[in-house]
Order: C-alpha cells, then sequence, then structure tokens
C-alpha cells in the first residue's frame, strides 16, 4: 500500500511539474535592422549611409560607414561650422518581440539612437532616422543608402 501511494504521489508531482514548468522561448525571427549585419554587410563591408543631422534649422553633413563586414564597429562623421568630428566605435542593436531592431551608436559628443529603420528588401537597413549628439546638442537625423 506504502509503495502505490509513493507511486502515486511521484506521478501527481511530475504531472504538476510539467504543468507549471515554463513553455520553451521561441527563437527569434529577425525583422528589418534585427542584426548587426544588416547595417555593416555579412561577407563584404556595406556602403556607407550618408545624411545630415538638423538642430535649430542648420543642417549639419552626417555619414555612418561600416568599418569590416562581420562586425559591429561604425565610424560616423558630422561635420559641424566647417570643421569635420569623427568616432569610430562599436555600435549596439536592440531587437524587440517583433524582429525589428534599434541600433545605439558613439559620435563624437555622446550617443546616437534611431526612432525609425527602413528595409528595402529583407533585413538590409537602407535609412535610418533618429536623434544624435552634437557639440551644440542632440540633433535630428537621417541618413540613407542605396
Amino acid at each position: 500500500m506504502h509503495r502505490v501511494m509513493l507511486s502515486t504521489a511521484c506521478c501527481a508531482a511530475a504531472a504538476l511539474a510539467l504543468l507549471t514548468a515554463p513553455a520553451p522561448a521561441s527563437a527569434v525571427v529577425y525583422g528589418c535592422g534585427g542584426r548587426y549585419t544588416d547595417y555593416v554587410g555579412a561577407l563584404a563591408v556595406d556602403a556607407p549611409f550618408v545624411g545630415s543631422a538638423v538642430l535649430d534649422g542648420v543642417s549639419r553633413a552626417m555619414t555612418v560607414a561600416p568599418v569590416k563586414a562581420d562586425d559591429n564597429m561604425l565610424s560616423v562623421e558630422i561635420v559641424t561650422a566647417g570643421q569635420s568630428r569623427q568616432t569610430t566605435a562599436d555600435f549596439e542593436v536592440r531587437t524587440d518581440t517583433t524582429g525589428r531592431g534599434q541600433i545605439f551608436f558613439s559620435s563624437y559628443s555622446g550617443e546616437g539612437v534611431s526612432t525609425n529603420l527602413i528595409c528595402t528588401a529583407g533585413t538590409r537597413v537602407t535609412s535610418i532616422t533618429g536623434m544624435v549628439a552634437t557639440q551644440d546638442g542632440p540633433a535630428e537625423f537621417t541618413v540613407t543608402r542605396p
């Protein structure tokens, strides 16, 4: 009788553990800008992003260029009052539950962050808009590439 009760208790405990165990997480399905290679290229260095950062109605030329393929490093250059300021540093990609990315990168005066990405085909990013630190304060930027 004791064995039957012990066996029943073990089976009940195992069933309860199965019911309360968390379901395994599903793998992230990457969308637009969800991986760092969407910005720099996987096999070859991708084209740079070119555009401008605008603060108080003043437009500053801005370039965001991959340094090498399959690596999370960017060169960010902003021209202010005829002087070019450049930073080369690692960048970070954060991916939401839909697989869509958001990029965080360094500028000479602080950090830049995307507020919107555009991918024309697949997950390769062709346009980034956001905010970037400049010596005069935070500027809105838009950079694109073919």
